[in-house]
């Protein structure tokens, strides 16, 4: 009985342990630890396993792009942001729940079926099931989310209130006020740019091309990673990354 009962536990641990994400991208030092961990003292390289209960931190000058392993949906995490990686595995499906403790990020979510993706912020949530947004999250200036597409549902729990996100626009979420909803304005368009173009992420697609469109074959590597998603159909990610 107490051998079934240690296989069953080490069992567990290895399900737990099973990597959910890796590291596509990273400029300079970006560090993780445990949720349940005081300091930060590892330090996150290209094609690093991300796991459940994963606490990442961005300093100054610093950027680390995820890949979730089940759909190729992805997470850019810019300079001066904190975030937690929750959630669980559910036959296969990675079920996942972001918390932004502060800072900027970009997520790019692939279809969840009969799932959703969600995302906690300093006093708000968002939940999608396929969707391309920005979220900019401090705890005194509330939560601001910008769509690029896809349907955003946001739910400020202080108010108790819900608000769906439309094209170009944006919502401001803070604690015990109404949601401020207008159109994204041009000096916040050309600050996410400017965030994109440090990283080298804008126009990434093109960005090896040069003009008769050949690649350019000096100092790119390529990462290809193969899944299953929940209607079990194959596919890649085909990532390129220059030294």
């Amino acid at each position: 009985m107490k051998i079934l009962i240690t296989l069953f536990l080490i069992s567990i641990s290895l399900y737990a342990k099973e990597p959910i994400a890796i590291v596509s991208k990273v400029r300079g030092v970006v560090k993780f630890k445990d949720k349940s961990d005081k300091k930060y003292f590892t330090k996150l390289d290209l094609n690093s396993p991300i796991y459940f209960d994963s606490q990442i931190i961005t300093k100054k000058k610093t950027f680390v792009k995820i890949v979730f392993l089940d759909d190729g949906s992805t997470m850019t995490i810019y300079p001066e942001t904190e975030l937690v990686i929750n959630g669980l595995l559910d036959n296969r499906k990675i079920l996942k729940d972001i918390e932004i403790l502060h800072g900027v990020v970009k997520l790019d979510i692939a279809n969840q079926f009969d799932n959703k993706f969600n995302i906690k912020g300093s006093n708000s949530n968002l939940n999608c099931r396929e969707c391309e947004f920005w979220m900019q999250s401090d705890k005194f200036n509330g939560d601001k989310y910008m769509k690029v597409n896809g349907e955003l549902n946001i739910f400020n729990q202080s108010i108790n209130s819900q608000i769906s996100l439309g094209l170009d626009s944006t919502i401001l979420s803070i604690v015990d006020k109404e949601f401020d909803k207008y159109r994204t304005t041009i000096s916040e368009r050309k600050y996410l740019e400017s965030l994109m173009l440090e990283f080298d992420e804008k126009n990434i697609k093109n960005k090896y091309k040069n003009s008769n469109n050949l690649v350019e074959e000096t100092n790119i590597n390529t990462v290809v990673i193969k899944f299953k998603n929940a209607a079990n159909i194959e596919k890649e990610i085909i990532l390129k990354y220059t030294n």
